[in-house]
């Protein structure tokens, strides 16, 4: 499962391409939209979604995700895997933040996409998969 604030344009196509080349199967990830200014309501409507789903695994995408749910009780930041509820998670960059912080910064962009792909490895390896061969070309 997938959490954070919208994404569209860019961010969105971003987004596809890392799930696709997580070879996941359509109906295997789901994503949670979180409000941008995560109260406590947003933070109590995330964990209620999160728990409806059941996943096996979080990955939150971007800040304002992973600050609503450490105010729900988890214990999430990016780059290191937490948990919530028992259920294994972690954070990481929202597309939109490296396709804007890093537009004029290529190598910065790369840095931090090599990061976002670490923490999505990570994910599968948590439920026993891993990524197919990435493709060249």
């Amino acid at each position: 499962m997938f959490a954070s604030v919208k994404m569209d344009g860019a961010a969105a196509a971003l987004f596809g391409k890392m799930v696709a080349a997580m070879g996941c199967a359509e109906g295997e990830t789901s994503f949670e939209e979180v409000p941008p200014s995560p109260g406590e309501d947003a933070a109590r409507a995330l964990a209620e979604r999160i728990e409806k789903a059941s996943p096996k695994v979080l990955v939150l995408m971007g800040r304002e995700a992973m600050v609503a749910l450490n105010k729900a009780g988890g214990r999430v930041r990016r780059g290191a895997w937490g948990s919530f509820r028992s259920i294994p998670a972690t954070a990481t960059y929202h597309p939109a933040f490296m396709l804007r912080f890093w537009a004029n910064d290529e190598k910065g962009l790369k840095s931090a996409k090599g990061e976002v792909w670490k923490a999505l490895k990570e994910a599968l390896a948590s439920i026993g998969r891993v990524p197919p061969p990435v493709k060249k070309g």
